[in-house]
């Protein structure tokens, strides 16, 4: 019973990280119109990257102010009370969840599944389309079974 319990628990814990995410580069405008709705990605000209979770930045004017992780070469830091301006950002990248293709993808996973299940369930059981075999009545009269 606990092997059972497991089971499903890691099997939800994996499901919980599937997901389809839409990626795109956006202006200073664009993410104005969407501000706070999405995480974004900051590539700075200075080569450094910074990251924000939907919740934790704001714009004001020409500057965007944040929590959020700051990148360069790998190594990553947290940045509390991040002021960046517009001019020293070289492009924005925002990442949503997109929850039709996520739906779309568990779906045909699930029924993938069930598909592969039901294939190896009945590959123990005899086929039931197999042709019946007629004999002839000359051929049964020389001793022939059906």
């Amino acid at each position: 019973m606990k092997r059972k319990i497991v089971s499903w628990v890691v099997a939800a814990s994996l499901l919980s990280y599937l997901g389809c995410y839409d990626t795109e580069i956006v202006t200073k405008e664009g993410l104005n119109a969407r501000a706070d709705q999405v995480d974004i990605t900051l590539f700075m000209r200075d080569s450094l990257e910074y990251q924000f979770l939907k919740n934790d930045y704001r714009i004001q004017g020409d500057t965007l102010k944040g929590f959020g992780v700051r990148r360069l070469h790998g190594v990553s830091d947290i940045v509390l009370g991040a002021s960046l301006a517009f001019t020293d950002i070289m492009s924005i990248e925002t990442t949503e969840l997109s929850t039709g293709k996520t739906i779309l993808l568990c779906g045909g996973i699930a029924l993938g599944s069930v598909f592969i299940i039901e294939l190896l369930l009945r590959h123990d059981q005899p086929s039931t389309f197999v042709t019946p075999m007629y004999v002839s009545e000359p051929a049964r009269q020389k001793g022939v079974k059906k």
